[in-house]
């Protein structure tokens, strides 16, 4: 997986860390294709809870299946 400096973090990101650690419910919109697999792969380290990732159409959950295993060696199923 690619490495990402998380000793910078601004204070925003580190309480959407803490809310995902603390178990609490939360819907994000409006993220890029790139930061919405990092987003899922964080989210999958700091939680150890089912996550459900909603998309447009098929083609776009087999796509974000694949860039999931590829780039972040994430297993996922689509429903």
């Amino acid at each position: 997986m690619f490495g990402v400096n998380t000793n910078d973090i601004c204070s925003q990101y580190e309480e959407f860390r803490i809310k995902v650690k603390d178990n609490k419910s939360f819907g994000v919109t409006g993220l890029t294709s790139f930061l919405r697999l990092f987003l899922l792969s964080n989210i999958e380290k700091y939680s150890d809870k089912k996550l459900l990732f909603i998309t447009s159409t098929e083609q776009n959950a087999l796509k974000y299946q694949s860039d999931l295993k590829t780039i972040c060696d994430l297993d996922s199923q689509i429903i």
